[in-house]
């Protein structure tokens, strides 16, 4: 997880219209994070500060997955699992 960032240039009145624009899209987008995994929006702006990188199960712990996957027969299709084994 990181921060949302854009390439922002021209005058100062465009500069600042991109860098509204850029804050709504960071709020915007960490607020469904917060949403979809439970935890406070203050947490989840604190930790996409800075580049964080998850196991498996910390992003199962911090809400981002549901599981995890341990054999190719999990997700395969029903139809598609006769004759393979686990």
């Amino acid at each position: 997880m990181h921060q949302g960032s854009a390439g922002i240039g021209g005058s100062a009145g465009e500069v600042e219209v991109q860098a509204d624009d850029l804050r709504h899209t960071v709020n915007t987008v960490l607020g469904l994070i917060a949403e979809d995994t439970g935890q406070p929006f203050e947490r989840v702006y604190e930790d996409s500060l800075h580049d964080r990188w998850f196991t498996a199960s910390q992003a199962r712990e911090y809400g981002f997955i549901d599981g995890i996957v341990d054999s190719f027969h999990q997700v395969i299709p029903e139809r598609q699992r006769v004759g393979i084994t686990a």
